[in-house]
């Protein structure tokens, strides 16, 4: 068993931390305050989108979520996407198939 302590920092405006590798992939928390953004890009990977604090706009292809604590979101390979926080929000992303920064 391995435990991971991630307490929200929000140190600086966006907050990167690779919380767990595994043989396929790996677990990152991102962090962002209040109205700042991860510009759309395209993913490299499938993954897993889980929101632990805060909401934060997902905008994928011309749809748009608001996602908060209770909602997942997925990605497959390609797919265009951004995140613009609502509040300061602290998401884990688990990267499938795929070790490449967020």
């Amino acid at each position: 068993m391995k435990v991971v302590n991630y307490p929200s920092l929000y140190e600086t405006a966006i907050s990167k931390r690779m919380l767990h590798e595994f043989n396929h992939g790996i677990v990152m928390n991102l962090q962002l305050k209040k109205g700042e953004k991860i510009p759309r890009h395209l993913a490299p990977c499938e993954a897993i989108i889980i929101i632990t604090d805060g909401e934060v706009y997902f905008r994928s292809g011309k749809s748009e979520e608001i996602l908060k604590p209770g909602i997942l979101a997925t990605m497959e390979v390609e797919d265009d996407h951004e995140f613009e926080a609502i509040e300061n929000s602290s998401i884990v992303v688990v990267k499938v198939n795929g070790k490449n920064n967020l």
